[in-house]
C-alpha cells in the first residue's frame, strides 16, 4: 500500500517498448525528478512513454488535472530519458506558469 499525502501529486510513469531495464529506470527517474523539481505541480498524473508508430520516434502522453497532453519526438533509446523529461518539464511549466512565476 502506498500512502500519498494530499499535498503531493501521485505520479505514475509507464514506459513501454524499451527492452533495456536500465534505460526504463532512467526514463522513470528523469520524469519523476521533473515533478519533484517543479513543486507547484498538483494532482495525480499519468505519463506514458512508448515507441511511436513512426520508426525512430517516441510518444509521450500526459494526463492530469490540467488535461491531456501529447508530444512525439525522434531519439535513440539511450536519449529517450533526457528528451522525454525535457518535454514533460516544458509542458508542466507552461501549464503551471502562473504558479511558477511566484
Amino acid at each position: 500500500m502506498r500512502i500519498v499525502r494530499p499535498e503531493e501529486p501521485a505520479i505514475h510513469v509507464l514506459v513501454e517498448d524499451i527492452a533495456d531495464p536500465s534505460i526504463v529506470a532512467d526514463v522513470r527517474a528523469e520524469i519523476l525528478a521533473v515533478f519533484k523539481e517543479l513543486t507547484v505541480v498538483t494532482g495525480a498524473w499519468v505519463v506514458a512513454v512508448v515507441a511511436s508508430d513512426t520508426r525512430g520516434r517516441w510518444d509521450v502522453g500526459m494526463r492530469g488535472p490540467k488535461g491531456s497532453h501529447f508530444v512525439s519526438f525522434a531519439a535513440l533509446p539511450a536519449q529517450v530519458a533526457q528528451v522525454a523529461a525535457a518535454h514533460v518539464r516544458r509542458t508542466l511549466r507552461r501549464l503551471f506558469a502562473s504558479d511558477v512565476s511566484h
